[in-house]
């Protein structure tokens, strides 16, 4: 009996480690939270970035549904309430975007155009891609994108005490 029982929590362990965490719950890239377990993520997964993106707080009628890190790049979908329909930002080690840019508070950091549509958040050895299809108002992509921080990589050092 010890045994099946034993069997049914490790199976119920593997399960719960293989299944896909509901993130609309809360903010796992936040750029305060305590919790930066998926921005290190996101510095691993793309080495050469010298700034992280994170959240400074989600607009209303947006939630995160999904987030994905694998060698070279970070994947976030966003979801929009109003039309249903999701958005992908896509941290990588280098974009093509337009000539317009402006500046941050950060003087190395700079938003651009993306080709193609939407914005792209420019630093050395990074870039945090955002596309919006038509759907998505202006303001609805304004509210998202000035929700869109980022911390240094020596600042995500600083905070979390890992060797990045």
């Amino acid at each position: 009996m010890k045994r099946w029982i034993g069997l049914l929590v490790w199976v119920s362990l593997l399960v719960g480690a293989c299944s896909t965490t509901d993130v609309r719950l809360g903010t796992p890239i936040d750029c305060d939270t305590e919790e930066r377990g998926r921005l290190i993520l996101f510095a691993q997964a793309v080495p050469t970035s010298s700034a992280i993106p994170c959240l400074e707080e989600l607009p209303p009628g947006w939630l995160i549904d999904s987030i994905e890190t694998r060698s070279g790049e970070a994947l976030v979908v966003f979801e929009n309430d109003t039309h249903d329909v999701d958005v992908g930002a896509t941290l990588t080690e280098s974009c093509e975007t337009t000539e317009e840019q402006e500046p941050t508070n950060d003087p190395e950091v700079f938003v651009h155009g993306a080709v193609g549509g939407g914005m792209a958040l420019v630093f050395p050895g990074g870039c945090f891609e955002v596309d919006f299809p038509d759907v998505v108002t202006s303001e609805e992509a304004g509210a998202l994108l000035g929700s869109i921080g980022h911390l240094s990589r020596d600042e995500l050092r600083a905070l979390t005490g890992w060797t990045l």
